[in-house]
């Protein structure tokens, strides 16, 4: 029995994600896109210009009780929420997540990133939520974009080339192991800093120089760019004197991140606080990605799937 997803608000990557499912032959609707903006061809928030239209059959529904009603598979924003409404940027009502779970009927499928908090109530209502961003391959996946957008931003806000420049980058999980290589890629001098004895051998055995945080102080007089991907505070007042003079650093951490802001307004140090790149510098790849993701989840509930990758998803 073929499914019906509705593709709830979200930025660039869930207008892709729409198009795409409906390119495997999914049945799609959306809603919380108001028209002339996001996928219709319309500018989004930041005045840039969505896709030039719906991929065929699309459908875009304003009222929010008759796109859910009709929806047997819900896939929500990432994050999932602005404040207390549904994170939608492309759409100018806004929608109340009260408004959202009184829409939703039981027996129906969430996705949506960073929705744990919700997943209870979900639950209570009958529903079946799932946090996309705690997916491992997701992680997995969102680290490139991630760190290719951090690359980016390092090219654009500097004087000097990538190459032969100093690069620090606290914290060696997906995102810090992606990163490195690529700057290493670039010629940069690449320092990691870790905390476990395992990843600083990691750390060596890929030819890059490991850091402990103790050694930070003494370390970032030296660095051109600090690149931050730990959502832990790392760099505070007792250590951010020491940056270098006309310095970057980045923060790709999310909340409550890795670099205090106020300490760096104050000292005049240019710091960038760098979120959810994945949907800002390549929402079409993290569309697939999601979507892969989504399809992973479908499949192991049912063991079988009606899209690509798989048989009849029931």
């Amino acid at each position: 029995m073929e499914k019906t997803f509705l593709v709830l608000g979200g930025d660039l990557r869930n207008v892709y994600l729409a198009e795409q499912l409906a390119e495997d032959g999914a049945r799609v609707k959306l809603t919380g896109f108001s028209a002339g903006i996001g996928p219709s061809g319309g500018t989004g928030p930041s005045g840039g210009t969505g896709p030039s239209g719906y991929a065929g059959g699309l459908e875009n529904i304003t009222d929010l009780d008759e796109a859910a009603r009709e929806a047997d598979i819900i896939v929500g924003p990432i994050p999932f929420t602005k404040g207390s409404d549904l994170n939608t940027p492309f759409n100018t009502k806004e929608i109340t997540l009260a408004e959202l779970f009184q829409a939703l009927r039981p027996g129906q499928i969430l996705f949506g990133g960073m929705l744990t908090a919700f997943q209870g109530f979900a639950a209570r209502c009958g529903i079946k939520a799932f946090d996309l961003l705690k997916r491992e391959e997701m992680a997995v996946f969102n680290a490139i974009p991630s760190a290719e957008g951090a690359v980016q931003i390092a090219m654009e806000n500097t004087q000097a080339t990538i190459h032969g420049s100093s690069v620090l980058v606290t914290g060696f999980g997906r995102i810090g192991k992606v990163l490195c290589r690529l700057l290493s890629a670039f010629g940069a001098n690449v320092y990691a800093a870790a905390r476990k004895h395992e990843d600083i051998a990691l750390i060596k055995g890929c030819g890059y120089n490991a850091v402990g945080y103790a050694q930070l102080p003494q370390l970032m007089a030296d660095m051109d760019i600090i690149i931050n991907t730990v959502p832990s505070i790392i760099f505070d007042k007792t250590n951010l004197k020491y940056v270098k003079r006309g310095g970057l650093m980045i923060d790709l951490a999310s909340s409550p991140f890795g670099v205090d802001m106020d300490v760096c307004h104050r000292e005049g140090i240019n710091l960038i606080r760098a979120l959810s790149l994945p949907g800002k510098v390549a929402p079409l790849t993290a569309a697939r990605y999601i979507k892969e993701t989504i399809y992973n989840i479908l499949e192991e509930m049912s063991g079988k799937l009606d899209y690509p990758g798989g048989g009849e998803f029931i």
